[in-house]
């Protein structure tokens, strides 16, 4: 494996090997396929890169991506008792609709 992916490859495995729902998933797959969690990530990342490269529902992960994710950190900070993070936050759904409407129009 090539030295400069090295500490990429360790980050990896360190999150692989922590225990949540993910890493149980994972767990099952390793055993009922027989191949290492990590080339199970690898290869769906793969895939995920060749399938946004092909298009297909490129626009639909974009979506959830500039959505579903902001949209839980929003309620995360609403809920918050700082409020530098729901100015942040606002400021985003202000640009993200701003450019909402400028694609429909342009």
């Amino acid at each position: 494996m090539s030295t400069a992916l090295t500490p990429y490859i360790e980050k990896l495995d360190a999150a692989l090997a922590e225990k949540n729902i993910a890493t149980d998933y994972l767990n099952m797959a390793e055993e009922k396929t027989g191949m290492p969690k990590r080339n199970i990530v690898l290869g769906a990342i793969a895939l995920t890169v060749v399938w946004l490269a092909i298009g297909i529902g490129s626009s639909l992960l974009c979506s959830v991506v500039c959505f579903v994710y902001p949209a839980y950190k929003s309620f995360k900070a609403v809920e918050s008792p700082q409020g530098d993070d729901d100015t942040q936050w606002l400021t985003y759904w202000i640009v993200y609709s701003t450019f909402n409407i400028l694609e429909y129009f342009c």
